[in-house]
């Protein structure tokens, strides 16, 4: 999102502060710009890892299910509802993997491994997507990708190389807007963090004291890379 240039609360010219960032010098409005919190889902499947192609991305690139969260929803049921919205599974959240910055598209991810079976039918707004086995799935240098290494670490794969081959671009974040023991092995502890909202994630914990972005209306619905 473009900086705000004008106040949204009375239309004055927004100035520098600084501390970098824009304040109102007419009232007490600051844009703090706080990074957005984004769901994103490793879907594990009987024949693999499910990844995504969004529309207007190279034929080459694919990622993980990633989501906006809705007013008033939980993040673990924002990437369930992705997740049924984009692939038309439903998915059985498994563990909470860990908090991921995202600094290029000024967001904060939270990553989820989650199941599902049945037949994938892509939403209109996938182009594309596939399902890699799990002994042949590679992480990608940032983002999502970072949850994937840490994922395939906790199933005992060890050092993982990561990919360049999948994955989107780090910049180039998506614009516009019952399982069984015989064919699951068992997941490993998460090793980063629990889950939101009932322990904060150590690494994560500073820039708790700032006031929260104020809404602006003219920003619209988007979706996460």
């Amino acid at each position: 999102m473009k900086p705000f240039v004008w106040c949204p609360r009375c239309a004055s010219a927004l100035t520098d502060r600084p501390d970098g960032h824009r304040a109102c010098p007419a009232c007490d409005f600051v844009h703090w710009d706080n990074p957005v919190p984004v769901v994103a889902g490793i879907v594990e499947t009987p024949a693999g890892v499910v990844l995504v192609q969004n529309r207007g991305w190279p034929s080459t690139w694919f990622g993980l299910v990633t989501s906006f969260l809705e007013k008033i929803e939980a993040p673990v049921d924002g990437i369930v509802r992705e997740v049924k919205e984009e692939l038309d599974l439903d998915a059985e959240p498994i563990a909470f993997i860990g908090l991921y910055p995202f600094a290029q598209a000024n967001q904060i991810i939270m990553a989820w491994h989650l199941r599902a079976d049945g037949p994938i039918t892509p939403s209109d707004e996938l182009a594309a997507f596939k399902v890699v086995p799990v002994q042949k799935l590679r992480p990608w240098p940032l983002a999502t990708g970072e949850a994937v290494r840490d994922w395939l670490a906790s199933r005992g794969a060890g050092r993982v190389t990561p990919s360049l081959k999948e994955g989107p671009c780090p910049a180039s974040p998506r614009s516009s807007p019952a399982s069984c023991s015989a064919r699951w092995p068992s997941p490993a502890p998460p090793r980063r963090a629990h889950l939101p909202g009932l322990r904060r994630a150590r690494r994560h914990g500073e820039g708790g004291g700032r006031r929260r972005q104020a809404h602006h209306p003219r920003r619209c619905r988007r979706q996460a890379g």
